[in-house]
């Protein structure tokens, strides 16, 4: 595993890039985490793919994991344009390779954002995987309560919540000192929110200490940008093989989102991974990887030992 930057428009895009272990390796796939996490959660994945023979890069979202630059406020146009020119040196880089890109929840939406506001990305890419995202509507998501509760949390998280963290970014010296209960609250809606089983204390410790590392400013600029995210009409013109993945119990995206992606991405194959909730990558990590490598499969059924 090895680390590098890349600079992109007055910033530092870092990447993690890990290569199989012998011999040329038959695909790159580029792997985009999600709303307040870091490219640390792909690592079970991200280990079993080079175990198949996959080149993974991994980045981290302006204002999230390594990435520590100031930063007032960004949104999903601003992280399209990070991943676009990752996107566009690693296809330098491999001009005939297989190279595949996964957006994972705002990942996949910011993903969605930079092929629709740079035409060409798609040339470059043999295959996009979508995983636990959504085209939009997300002003009608219940973010982790019960389905019923869309109708009452949905305009409630539009239109207190980003006005709440924009207040609290407002100085970054001011970010309250969360207390055991609230923390004990969070941690408990983070697990339900995102898993089926109860996740091992250390993984629900990390997704924990993800998210409070993300600025409050960061988290309100890209809140609003999330909730009115609309993909819809670039699905519909993308011309590019797809795979569209979700967990069966995913209260974040919920499957419905998933088969909308499917319904308009044409080529697109939705597969539903079963006993797992939004953070499929770290509850079902063999599925995931073991569904991405299908798909590389099909793109490129020839190693290069057997090419």
């Amino acid at each position: 595993m090895s680390r590098r930057r890349i600079q992109h428009a007055g910033r530092t895009l870092h990447l993690v890039e890990q290569d199989p272990p012998a011999g040329e390796a038959r695909a790159t796939v580029f792997l985009v985490h999600g709303y307040v996490l870091s490219q640390s959660v792909f690592g079970k994945v991200a280990g079993r793919l080079v175990a198949a023979g996959m080149r993974v890069v991994r980045t981290d979202l302006a204002g999230h994991g390594w990435d520590r630059e100031p930063l007032e406020e960004t949104d999903l146009h601003r992280l399209g344009d990070d991943l676009a020119a990752v996107l566009h040196q690693l296809r330098a880089e491999d001009p005939r390779g297989t190279l595949v890109a996964l957006g994972h929840s705002m990942g996949g939406m910011a993903l969605m954002t930079a092929l629709d506001d740079h035409p060409t990305l798609a040339g470059e890419l043999d295959g996009v995987v979508w995983l636990a995202t959504s085209p939009g509507r997300m002003r009608t998501s219940s973010f982790g309560l019960p389905a019923g509760t869309a109708p009452l949390v949905g305009p409630l998280v539009s239109t207190l919540a980003p006005a709440v963290m924009t207040r609290l970014g407002a100085d970054p010296a001011a970010r309250p000192r969360p207390r055991p209960l609230a923390l004990v609250v969070e941690a408990a809606h983070l697990r339900r929110s995102n898993f089926v089983t109860r996740p091992a204390r250390a993984v629900g410790a990390h997704v924990l200490a993800l998210h409070h590392r993300v600025p409050y400013a960061v988290m309100a600029s890209l809140l609003r940008s999330i909730l009115v995210h609309d993909a819809e009409d670039l699905l519909r013109r993308l011309d590019l093989p797809g795979l569209v993945l979700v967990g069966d119990h995913d209260r974040m995206t919920p499957l419905s989102h998933s088969r909308r992606i499917a319904e308009l991405h044409r080529g697109a194959r939705l597969e539903v991974v079963p006993r797992a909730g939004h953070l499929l990558m770290l509850e079902q990590p063999a599925a995931v990887a073991a569904a991405i490598t299908t798909f590389v499969d099909r793109l490129s059924p020839s190693t290069p030992e057997d090419a």
